[in-house]
This record gives structure tokens, sequence and C-alpha cells, in this order.
């Protein structure tokens, strides 16, 4: 039987930051869950957008370019508090407080071309273009820097940096998978079986672990931001014909795909699917290859954040496709309609990116996942007509 009263009193005690099971011998105990902020507000955003319209020769060539600045202040961020304050067996409490602020600035350009204009055959081409430049100009006073791997939140960079390992390769006389440099206050020992030096080919010596642990952490000079991302637009009439398609595009940036990563696992669960890429995996000594021995017990040193998962973002993608015919009205009105127009129309078509079933459209911070649905490919006949 449900005791009502005490399922009443573990919702209360849940919902206001409490966790339940804390208990003193037989004495029922709860403990905080987390601190509340009194002082939240909303974040704030000031605007700066200036830009100038432009039309020649008869409206042949047309276009706007529009330069944009957003600076964001009072962002949330998790600050730790001191553990006076108290805290749970994780750590010190942490309470979202307004103390962040980022800009964002760029241009947005498109330019429009009447390329052919014939009383019978026309073609407008339509090319589009935005650029944007993420910056942090503030961060926490108790936490000036934020690592969460594989990015890092700093003063004067972005909040899409790729900071984490970098990835070596794999040592092919083991298997094993390395890592660029030691983390500060590691020092190489030659006695540390973990720890490699490697001649790059330049003169020169490299420093490698095969501890994910104590492998540096570094900026990689890599971001999930694109620099430039836009549109192509081709419109097409020919007497009662009309084509259009649209091309979408981004250049540049990276996307740290954790989705590859647990694909190519070195111990992966039974059942698992897996990628490909495993079947070049190291298997004897002299091996030369990028992916580490199947090995179920270094699951987490072959498998750990770094940048062996930054993959380029940059695509091309068909993102629609229409085609009509508007029927003459000498046929349609017969039938008692006007401006009748049959067509097919297709979106999402096709997409070229760096890796096969590589899908960048429509995040930043990476793929979408195994969980989430991919830009729909739809493909429609219809017909448009007025009475």
């Amino acid at each position: 039987m449900v005791n009502w009263v005490t399922l009443m009193w573990v919702i209360i005690l849940t919902k206001n930051g409490y966790e339940i099971g804390y208990n003193n011998a037989s004495t029922p105990g709860s403990i905080f869950a987390s601190l509340g902020s009194d002082n939240l507000t909303w974040e704030t955003q000031k605007p700066l957008d200036f830009g100038v319209d432009f039309s020649l020769f008869d409206n042949r060539l047309s276009g706007s370019f529009e330069y944009y600045y957003r600076n964001s202040d009072g962002l949330l961020f998790s600050v730790n508090q001191p553990y006076h304050n108290g805290g749970t067996w994780a750590g010190s409490f942490a309470v979202q407080q307004n103390v962040g602020a980022m800009t964002n600035k760029g241009i947005e350009a498109t330019v429009t071309g009447n390329l052919i204009r014939k009383p019978e055959f026309n073609w407008n081409l339509t090319f589009n273009v935005t650029t944007v430049k993420n910056e942090i100009t503030k961060m926490p006073v108790e936490t000036p820097e934020i690592v969460s791997s594989p990015y890092k939140r700093a003063v004067g960079r972005s909040l899409y940096d790729f900071y984490t390992r970098t990835y070596y390769g794999v040592d092919p006389e083991t298997g094993e998978a390395l890592y660029l440099g030691l983390e500060d206050g590691v020092e190489f020992d030659p006695d540390n079986a973990t720890h490699r030096l490697i001649d790059n080919g330049n003169g020169r010596v490299d420093t490698v672990t095969t501890n994910q642990n104590a492998a540096r952490q570094s900026w990689l000079n890599k971001s999930a931001l694109p620099p430039v991302y836009g549109s192509i637009i081709n419109d097409f009439t020919y007497k009662n014909f009309d084509f259009r398609f649209v091309l979408t595009y981004s250049l540049g940036g990276h996307f740290y795909d954790g989705y590859y990563g647990g694909l190519v696992s070195s111990g992966p669960a039974n059942g698992a699917n897996l990628h490909q890429d495993l079947l070049n995996a190291w298997k004897e000594p002299g091996d030369i290859t990028d992916v580490p021995r199947m090995d179920v017990g270094r699951t987490a040193q072959h498998g750990a954040t770094s940048s062996r998962y930054l993959t380029k973002a940059s695509y091309l993608n068909i993102s629609a496709i229409n085609v009509g015919y508007r029927i003459p009205e000498v046929y349609s009105n017969r039938i008692g309609i006007k401006r009748a127009r049959v067509y097919a129309s297709a979106e999402n078509l096709f997409y070229w990116s760096a890796k096969k079933g590589f899908n960048p459209l429509g995040g930043i911070t990476g793929p979408t996942g195994n969980s989430s649905y991919t830009h729909a490919r739809t493909i429609n006949f219809g017909i448009n007509f007025g009475l």
C-alpha cells in the first residue's frame, strides 16, 4: 500500500533541491542537492546593425550588405561556491549567476544578378554569405577558465574553441593510442612505461604518452563555429516552365564526432553497432595505422576525448529543387479554374561532407545524434490554382 504522506514529502524534497536517503541510522535524513540564486536576471542583448541596399544597371544587379554586432551580457554561468556554504559528496555547491558576456559580429551579404533577361527566358542567380566571429569578453571571477572537454571557455576565446588532448596516433609496436605532450607538473620519466620519445622526422623529438590522464590538454586552434556559411539560389523561367534550385553551404569549422567515437570503440558492448574503420585496427607489431588495437581493458585510454574525433564540418547541401509548369488559361478555363500550375518539389536531396555518413546539417557542436531526426528528405507533387 502506498504511503501517500511519505510520497508527498519525497516529491516536495526533490522539487526543492534536496536529496533524500542520507539517513542517520534509522532516522530519515536529507541534504541540499543545490543552492538557489536570488539575484538571477534576464540576459541582455545590445544589437547594432547597419547596412545598405543597392540596385544597378536597370535592376540587373541588386543586393544588400549588412554589418551586425551583438553584445550579450549577464550570461548564466555555474559558479562554484566556497566549501563553508556546504556541498555534496561530489564537491562544493555551484550557483547559477549572471556573470558572463560575449560578442558576435560579422557581415551578411546578398547579391542577385539577372544574368539573362529575354522575352521567353530568364535566369536569376542569388548568392548569400554570412560571416560570424564569436568572442567571450567576461568570465566569472571565481572561475576565469572553465574546461568542459572538448572546449574551454576563457576571455578572448570563442565559446566553441576546442581545448583537449592532441591525438598522436598508434604505437606500431604495442597498438596503444598515443597522445602528444604531458600535462603541467608531469615530467618525462624514461622508466615510466607510458612515456615515449618519438623522432618526428623534422630533427625534433616529440614527447608522447599512452596514459590519457597524464596527457597535455591545449588549444587546438580549431572551432566548431563555421566562419562562413550561406546559400546559392538559381531561378530559371522558360515560357510556361519555371525551375529553382537552392544550395546551402558552410565553409570551415570542425565537429567533435563523439558518435563516431562510440562506433570505433576498442571494447564495444555485445551487439553494439561498429564502424568499418575498425577493420584497420592494429593487429600485430609493425602495423602502421591510426586505429588502436581492440582491447576491452583499454577502452577509456583508446577512446579518450581528443583531436582524433574532430571532423571538418564544411558541407554542400542540395537544399531544395522546384519544377513547375503554368497551364495556359485557354485550357484551364475550360474546367473553371485560373492560374493553374503543376509542380514537383524536393528538399534535402543530397549533401557532401568530409566523411561518408557524417551529417553536419542542423548543428554547431556536433552531428545529429542517433536519438534525433536529421533533416527530412521530402518529395512533393501538386497543383496550385484559383477559382
